[in-house]
């Protein structure tokens, strides 16, 4: 594999966005959420990870969320990279959450043909049941906590690939706006404020890949009023684990957030293709 900034991601981002696009919820359509965490699966192994497979009982099923390994990293502190398989009922949810997940499964391949860090272990996890109140990444969190396991941070990859360059077309949150940028064509990098050095690091390696950054650090009680909170990255911050989301903002940006027109034709491929190798310059700085 190619050092982080001369990897070029579009072709296999584009061939797990084909294979994921549609809609994936628990209740609507059971069989393709299935489908998913099975390509996950696939995808990790095929990339070489030991595959772990974490059950979750809740929206009236037996879901799991898919945990990729190396066992060579085993006793390492970890750093963990998360993406949500499941879409809300009616929406086939290319932004909302199959871009973040076409990009985790990307740098687990890029990561999983180096050879492994000899200080931290990287795990990848796509998460299950997000939109029913982040349930996975709570269980996953939890057991994490439980079991004492260092972790270095956690990075959430939660809707990367939707932009819209036209003047007025990003909007914040009250209060927030002054100075940012008012075309939606950047990445935003939000953390709480134990996570402000992940947070600036993050954002400095997406810039390296030469996009437009906006960042926020911010108390959790806050990233809670202001949507900031509506992904798994916050249930590290339950247990004072250090980690951020990276999005394209959601529905301060995207008209198609939660609707049937959430499809593959409205993600900007390229924007998407400079996301995933700014995080594989950050994987890559801490040993990825």
């Amino acid at each position: 594999m190619p050092q982080a900034r001369e990897w070029n991601p579009g072709p296999t981002l584009r061939r797990h966005l084909e294979a994921l696009v549609g809609e994936r919820s628990p209740l609507g359509t059971p069989g393709n959420l299935l489908r998913a965490e099975r390509y996950a699966e696939e995808a990790l192994v095929a990339a070489g990870y030991k595959v772990g497979r974490e059950p979750i009982l809740a929206a009236k099923g037996a879901w799991r969320n898919i945990t990729g390994d190396r066992e060579a990293e085993a006793g390492n502190p970890l750093f963990i990279v998360g993406a949500h398989l499941d879409t809300v009922e009616g929406t086939p949810g290319a932004d909302d959450n199959a871009s973040g997940v076409a990009a985790l499964l990307a740098l687990a391949e890029w990561a999983g043909a180096r050879s492994p860090s000899p200080r931290v272990a990287i795990r990848f996890v796509a998460f299950n049941l997000e939109e029913w109140g982040m349930v996975g990444s709570l269980e996953h969190a939890d057991a994490l906590h439980a079991s004492r396991r260092s972790v270095e941070g956690m990075i959430s990859l939660e809707m990367l690939g939707y932009i819209d360059k036209s003047g007025g077309s990003q909007k914040y949150p009250p209060g927030m706006g002054f100075g940012r940028r008012r075309s939606g064509d950047f990445i935003s990098v939000v953390g709480d404020i134990s996570s402000r050095k992940l947070t600036s690091q993050v954002g400095s390696s997406l810039r390296d890949a030469g996009l437009p950054v906006e960042t926020a650090s911010m108390p959790a009680a806050a990233a809670l009023l202001v949507g900031a909170s509506l992904s798994d990255h916050s249930s590290f911050w339950r247990h004072g684990f250090k980690a951020v989301m990276v999005g394209d903002t959601a529905f301060y940006r995207n008209p198609h957030y939660h609707l049937p027109t959430d499809a593959l034709e409205t993600l900007s491929i390229p924007f998407l293709e400079k996301v995933t190798r700014g995080l594989a310059i950050y994987l890559e700085s801490i040993g990825g």
